[in-house]
């Protein structure tokens, strides 16, 4: 498992350019991934349920209240990348770094941005996906850029894959509709 300024390294030499001391050493290079860096972190993590990023968190309520249609605002945490479900199930809706609902008590489960969580697949993602944002500011060279782009797609492709065997397959002969379809079970329309 890796350190965000490992990931960072890893791709400034996939556009030849050299590695930093720290995000925020004055460098060119570090003001070209310090400006990335977040927007290319979030984009990979938001695309996928990671197994190994995902956290699970009993949720403190905030002092807001919503104005209309929910009762209860919770606060989402600091390293909180993309929702993967909540507990109890419950409507609910995100907003401002809130999330909205009718329950006093909600827990989440939620992908992290904790680079210390990072498999080597999600770490192969992010290199790539970083290095393609800031090949053209730091290289100025498309084709690099370009291709840089492709690996990228190609790595976010084969981290998915490979975090998807990382689960117990979902039985699909007991859904619901399945169910539905073969004729044994009839839902209202709500």
């Amino acid at each position: 498992m890796s350190t965000t300024l490992s990931i960072v390294n890893r791709a400034l030499g996939e556009v030849n350019a050299p590695v930093i001391a720290a995000m925020d050493d004055g460098s060119v290079y570090s003001t070209h991934v310090k400006l990335n860096w977040e927007p290319a972190r979030n984009a990979v993590l938001r695309a996928h349920p990671w197994p190994c990023c995902l956290k699970r968190e009993k949720l403190n309520i905030s002092e807001e209240t919503p104005a209309w249609e929910f009762k209860f605002a919770h606060v989402l945490p600091v390293d909180y990348a993309t929702l993967v479900s909540v507990y109890p199930e419950t409507t609910y809706s995100i907003e401002s770094g809130l999330i909205l609902s009718n329950e006093q008590s909600l827990s989440i489960k939620y992908v992290s941005t904790d680079s210390t969580l990072f498999d080597a697949a999600l770490e192969d993602a992010l290199v790539y996906e970083l290095a393609s944002r800031i090949a053209l500011p730091i290289s100025t060279k498309k084709s690099l850029a370009d291709s840089l782009t492709l690996k990228a797609q190609e790595a976010l492709k084969r981290a998915i894959h490979t975090s998807t065997v990382e689960r117990t397959p979902k039985d699909i002969r007991n859904h619901r509709w399945k169910e539905a379809k073969l004729g044994r079970r009839r839902y209202a329309r709500s």
